[in-house]
């Protein structure tokens, strides 16, 4: 829906240039994907595990489409992250997920570790005071599964404008925020980190940023969709 809705504002009219109260320009690409994952066993001399690092991975394209699925996994624990997001000067969407798991005969070894974070981080500007829609849906489920949406002003220094957590929970996104000329970040980030106990921690993330059209364009739109009403009769 939401790339049906800004195909319409840029064809109302057959204007490609059409006011939209301020669109953003996109000023870094900080999509990244990082996994750790290390254990030993409780023999002597311990058999050491530590190769399960990956990342951080940044897309090819900068601002570009961007899409990874991923696996990895050493005796008795596991990571799988996926991510797919796109971005332009009036939408950044994305989604995102990871999920770790704990074998039972994590017993076995000593010392075991697990982190991974799934980040979906795109700074913009803007020239002028611009009005922006958040849609997200966030999930995360076991003992440190955590999803959350973040904007913040990146100048000073990285102060948070909004933010919403999902942990043990789910939770739905959908509000305006007005933003004043400035630069800023918006986020969504997956994280888990996977404790010496067996079971499964996952976070996942769906959400996207858009710039709300001004209402000359909405009156724009109005008119062609009247018009297009008395077509059809």
């Amino acid at each position: 829906m939401m790339n049906i809705r800004h195909a319409m504002i840029l064809s109302v009219c057959g204007c490609s240039a059409v006011s939209t109260a301020g669109v953003m320009s996109l000023e870094d690409d900080l999509r990244t994907q990082l996994y750790d994952l290390s254990s030993k066993t409780n023999s002597f001399p311990p058999n050491f595990f530590s190769d399960g690092t990956g990342g951080p991975v940044m897309s090819p394209i900068v601002f570009g489409d961007w899409e990874y699925d991923e696996s990895f996994s050493i005796p008795a624990m596991s990571v799988d992250v996926y991510h797919a997001s796109s971005v332009s000067s009036e939408l950044l969407l994305a989604e995102g997920s990871i999920d770790g798991a704990v074998a039972a005969e994590i017993a076995n070894y000593a010392f075991p570790t697990g982190v991974g974070f799934n980040d979906f981080n795109i700074t913009f500007s803007i020239s002028e005071t611009t009005e922006f829609l958040i849609d997200a849906t966030l999930m995360a489920s076991g003992v440190s599964g955590k999803s959350s949406v973040v904007i913040r002003n990146w100048t000073s220094p990285f102060t948070v404008l909004y933010s919403q957590q999902a942990q043990n929970a789910s939770v739905e996104v959908h509000e305006t925020i007005e933003l004043e000329a400035g630069i800023y970040s918006f986020t969504l980030l997956s994280e888990v980190s996977l404790a010496p106990v067996s079971g499964l921690d996952s976070a996942s993330y769906s959400g996207s940023l858009s710039v709300v059209p001004a209402p000359s364009v909405l009156g724009l739109i109005g008119v062609s969709g009247m018009i297009a009403s008395r077509r059809r009769r």
